[in-house]
Order: C-alpha cells, then structure tokens, then sequence
C-alpha cells in the first residue's frame, strides 16, 4: 500500500498542530456549542448515519460471524455486543427525552435553533408546534422532519442533526462531557473535544459503558477508530461513556510518556486510520 499521502498528512498537522488545537470547537457552558457554530463545523462533516437497512443487513452479517468456527471468542462477544445494541436501535429508534436536536430550516428563520426532545419524545418549534421524532433512527430524523415542516412552509429544505451528550474518560488529555453531533468520526471525536488520545492511551482496551455497564469491548472501539466510523455508526446514545484504555506503565518510563502532549496524540490518531 502506498504510504506516501498518509504521511505527508501526518506531516503537515504536526506543523499545523498549535493552531489546529487553539481552533478547535468547544461546547459552550451549557454543552450546547450554539446552532451557527455547529452548523459551522458541520459544514465538511460526511454527514454519515446508519439506515434500517444497513442496521438490518449488518445483524445478519454478525449472525454469520457467531455461527462461523473461524473467529476468535472475543471477536463474537464483540460482535453480540454490537448486535444488541442495533437490536434495541431497531426496536426504539434513536430519539429519546432529553436529547437535543439541530434545525436548520429554509424559508423560515424562526424555526432555526436547537431543541430539546419532550417526555413525549417530541420537539417544539416555532411556527410549527409540536413535532413528533419518538421511534425514529437518526438517520430517518431529517426526512421526517422534512415531511413536518412542509405542512407549514412550501418546498422548505431542512437541516436536521441529532446531538448526544457523550462521556470521553480515560486515557484522553481533556476527559469530561461533551455534547457533539451523531455523524462525528469517532476519532474527530477524541481529537476536537477531549484534546486527543494521551500518550499510554491503548484502544484495546476501551469499552463503552451505558448505565454502568460495558455494552461494548475494546475489539469494536478499536475497529471504529481505524475505519473512521461516526458515532451513530458505533451505535451510542445520549448519556453512553466512551472510556479510552490505558497502556500499563510504570517508573520513569511511565513519567516521560505521561508528558508527552497533542503532537504524540495527532500521530496517533493517524497511524489507527491510515
């Protein structure tokens, strides 16, 4: 494989690095970065989210895998792991109470804002009323939406971004709760929020942990790294914990790695996805 784009990649961010890290986007105080400013850095987002469709084929996938004698006990306990999260995604959509979405709407500024999901798994937007989202996937949301707000603007075009309120731990340099939006690549994730991987991070031995439990081992945090996923792709919700593993160190060594900072975590970050 040809190496050579890669580094000059690598490269460059590492001459660039003070200023990308001083230019990266924050939450504001509420955890909420404002809806231009997302809407901002959204702008060259891949914009991805997992289809029924795909959410359905990729069950079947995993079923193959668990069936199948050529795989290792720990790449079938991840994988169920993924297949009862996509079981539950299937069964209740994505869009719960509590968590927030992003409407960008044409046609009519007062709809424009962010909002936060109802009891009654809906949102209510100006000029519009109540607007159910309950039972939809992330990736049904903006079409849905669509379909809401033509009965009160014609042909509008409509933006629509759910926004999870993430947990990032462990082996990060900035750790905390961080509200980001669901087509986010996991490693644009670590990077623009938590500060990067810190120097003994080992992705191996990352889990994801929703209500206290580890809902999926490092094997998928791993695989969503390299490839890049997004995190509506790793199947999270609002209120999961993302907790980067440690390396074992000790002594000086230990001490030296500790110290080092951003430039170690953008090497790091491009040597899982390329």
């Amino acid at each position: 494989m040809n190496c050579t784009g890669p580094r000059i990649v690598v490269a460059a961010l590492l001459a660039l690095a003070p200023v990308a890290l001083a230019a990266q986007v924050r939450p504001a105080p509420s955890g909420i970065v404002g809806a231009d400013s997302m809407l901002q850095m959204l702008s060259g987002a891949p914009g991805e989210k997992t289809t029924r469709a795909e959410l359905e084929a990729a069950l079947l996938e995993i079923q193959q895998v668990i069936e199948s004698s050529g795989y290792s006990a720990a790449l079938k306990g991840a994988r169920q792991a993924e297949a009862a999260l996509i079981r539950r995604r299937l069964a209740e959509g994505d869009i719960f109470p509590g968590d927030v979405i992003l409407l960008q709407v044409s046609g009519d500024p007062r709809m424009n804002g962010v909002y936060g999901v109802t009891p009654k798994r809906t949102i209510m937007v100006p000029g519009a009323g109540e607007l159910p989202v309950g039972g939809l996937l992330r990736s049904e949301l903006e079409a849905h939406l669509t379909t809401e707000v033509a009965k009160f603007v014609r042909n509008p075009t409509v933006r629509a971004e759910p926004l999870l309120r993430l947990q990032v731990s462990g082996a990060v340099n900035k750790p905390g709760f961080f509200t980001v939006p669901s087509s986010m690549p996991i490693p644009d994730l670590l990077m623009q929020f938590a500060g990067g991987p810190a120097a003994n991070a080992d992705v191996g031995r990352s889990t994801v942990i929703r209500g206290g439990e580890v809902v999926l081992p490092g094997a998928a945090v791993d695989e969503a790294i390299r490839e890049a996923r997004s995190v509506d792709a790793l199947n999270l919700l609002a209120g999961d914990e993302l907790r980067v593993g440690t390396r074992p160190s000790s002594g000086t060594l230990g001490r030296v790695l500790a110290g080092v900072g951003s430039v170690a975590s953008l090497v790091w970050i491009f040597s899982q996805v390329f």
